[in-house]
């Protein structure tokens, strides 16, 4: 059974919002969570896995580590996964999180390890990329749909909450599959054949957004 959770982005959109990920962190239920940290759509960023570290061993009491690309030759990344409770996917591109995974065969690692009870936790991209795509700004390429792991079916965008995402989703909705929009301070759980909305501000929500007819409605979760 999948346990997956998909947030839609923090503080300021990018930044951690300690309340929702102690909620998460909870949906584990062990006493002490392993918690593994992959930093690839930001690019390794040294920084990401250290806000992330703060967070989760002084704030949260976990036991942390960390995957970088250049780990992904050897045998270390495999282990890391596998003594993991739970991965986290953190934020940046989704395009490039998508390509990472896909030229170094961490994609395949992850299927693996979902087949197991471990918990994923996909934070902005990383919430992209566990769905089947999830949509992504690149610069001048504007908003565009990068094909994700498939964790979750259909297709996911965060920080619903800004309303040129909304309007590019809906626009990649009315194209395609239905999917789910996800704003900052709001995720959605995936454990044990439940759904489960979390947040940590009242206007924080969630919505399945399909189309209905010659109509794209947003149904809140």
């Amino acid at each position: 059974m999948k346990r997956v959770v998909l947030i839609g982005g923090g503080v300021n959109g990018g930044d951690f919002s300690p309340d929702l990920e102690k909620e998460i962190v909870s949906l584990v239920n062990k006493e002490t969570v392993h918690a593994l940290y992959i930093p690839f759509a930001s690019e390794d960023e040294k920084g990401a896995y250290e806000r992330f570290r703060k967070l989760y061993e002084e704030k949260l009491n976990c036991k942390t580590d960390v995957i970088y690309s250049e780990e992904m030759n050897s045998t270390s990344a495999e282990k890391k996964i596998a003594s993991a409770d739970l991965v986290y996917l953190g934020g940046g591109s989704t395009l490039k999180l998508s390509e990472a995974c896909r030229q170094n065969g961490l994609d395949f690692l992850l299927r693996q390890a979902s087949k197991r009870s471990q918990m994923f936790v996909g934070f902005s991209a990383g919430a992209n990329y566990l769905c089947d795509s999830g949509l992504s700004y690149e610069g001048e390429k504007g908003f565009i749909q990068v094909e994700g792991l498939g964790l979750v079916s259909g297709s996911c965008c965060t920080h619903f909450n800004y309303e040129d995402r909304a309007d590019a989703f809906n626009k990649m909705v009315s194209l395609n599959e239905e999917g789910i929009g996800i704003t900052d301070h709001c995720a959605v759980s995936f454990v044990d054949g439940q759904i489960a909305v979390l947040k940590d501000r009242k206007e924080a929500k969630a919505y399945k957004v399909l189309r209905r007819g010659e109509e794209i409605v947003q149904d809140e979760l």
